[in-house]
């Protein structure tokens, strides 16, 4: 899915020429409208429990590839933490959440960008609390785990980001929690130090 249908357009239009049935669909939805996306998942959850005669409970793999910083940029702290708790209730029993967070230098040059092209700057940029994306993805993701883990359900979430600041993080629950890799995270704060916004001073710019 993506809220882009110009996007959706191209793929539809690229798997629909190569393949004469498809096995997969692209669909247009805004996942951070709670509503549309709750109708959307509904009704598609139920169309496969049909068509595989019984219950479809969720998903084996949810990827969440290069959007992580737009969704924090423009839904702020809250809406970042809730595009992965929600995300990761997408999952089945024993399904992986694949993230891959973009650290805080592509915010920087996110912002940089926009000022350079004289374009509305990210709306939530001068005000984000949770600058360490790598360390906080896992945790968070950790913390949707152990709710999870909690409601009896097992799952496997998987982080990824291949960055010098490498967090490779494979986390499985089948009664015990196992980290596999958890490299380099200890110059991820070195990120913050010379251009990060100032709160008081760029948010009345």
């Amino acid at each position: 899915i993506d809220i882009d249908s110009s996007l959706i357009d191209l793929a539809n239009a690229k798997y629909s020429n190569e393949y004469d049935t498809r096995s997969i669909e692209f669909k247009t939805v805004n996942f951070m409208d709670k509503t549309e996306s709750d109708l959307f998942f509904k009704e598609y959850f139920a169309k496969q429990s049909i068509a595989l005669d019984h219950e479809f409970s969720g998903f084996s793999i949810v990827s969440l590839f290069s959007i992580t910083m737009w969704i924090h940029l423009n839904h702020g702290d809250e809406g970042f933490l809730s595009f992965l708790e929600r995300s990761a209730a997408l999952l089945h029993s024993s399904g992986s959440l694949i993230v891959e967070p973009q650290p805080w230098k592509c915010y920087k040059n996110a912002d940089k960008r926009c000022r350079k092209l004289g374009i509305t700057r990210p709306l939530h940029y001068s005000e984000l609390f949770i600058r360490e994306i790598e360390v906080e993805t896992v945790r968070i993701v950790m913390g949707t785990i152990a709710m999870i883990e909690s409601s009896g359900t097992e799952a496997r979430i998987d982080a990824s980001h291949n960055t010098t600041s490498d967090i490779i993080c494979e986390v499985t629950i089948q009664g015990e929690r196992e980290v596999d890799d958890v490299h380099d995270q200890t110059n991820m704060g070195k990120e913050r130090e010379d251009e990060e916004p100032k709160h008081t001073k760029e948010a009345g710019q």
